[in-house]
């Protein structure tokens, strides 16, 4: 297993006047060893849109640990 930090933010939509920040956070998730870091970085993107109900999802820092 490979550790992976990864901090994010979120914005409002277009329609609510902007791209402001509207949450950010960051976590460590666990990933298999043989997991490529694009694989990892799509699957977070995809959890995190699903997580915070938005597809406005930025990760402003992505790293092994």
């Amino acid at each position: 297993m490979n550790s992976w930090f990864i901090s994010w933010c979120t914005y409002t939509s277009s329609e609510a006047g902007g791209m402001a920040v509207y949450s950010f956070g960051s976590c460590v998730k666990d990933y298999p060893a043989e997991a490529h870091p694009d694989q990892v970085h799509d699957d977070m993107i995809v959890s995190l849109k699903r997580a915070q109900n938005t597809e406005y999802v930025h990760i402003t820092s992505f790293n092994r640990v």
